[in-house]
């Protein structure tokens, strides 16, 4: 998309793609992903998890990364440094800000 031009017909399509695309992801979260923890955790499991999760996303890159190794465990290796300077470069863009 970043390539296209915004008054490029194909635009149309595409953010229409994105858009089925992420209410089909964002769906399958409410009805199969969330609702598993909650029955098999306890509260406090719960809270710990999300405290887990809050704190990886603050070290995880926010954007993709071509070059970045393609295997599970040497990709985790350079992602809080690679995080950090994406964060960076965020705020100094001011990208992610509406």
């Amino acid at each position: 998309m970043e390539r296209v031009d915004t008054n490029d017909p194909q635009m149309s399509t595409m953010l229409q793609q994105l858009m089925d695309e992420v209410a089909a992801h964002v769906q399958d979260e409410e009805n199969n992903i969330f609702p598993m923890p909650c029955r098999t955790c306890t509260p406090k499991q719960l809270d710990d998890l999300g405290d887990k999760i809050r704190q990886a996303k603050t070290m995880t890159p926010t954007r993709p990364h071509p070059s970045e190794p393609s295997t599970p465990m040497a990709s985790k290796l350079p992602a809080p440094g690679v995080g950090l300077v994406d964060r960076a470069r965020d705020f100094v863009t001011g990208c992610g800000k509406s």
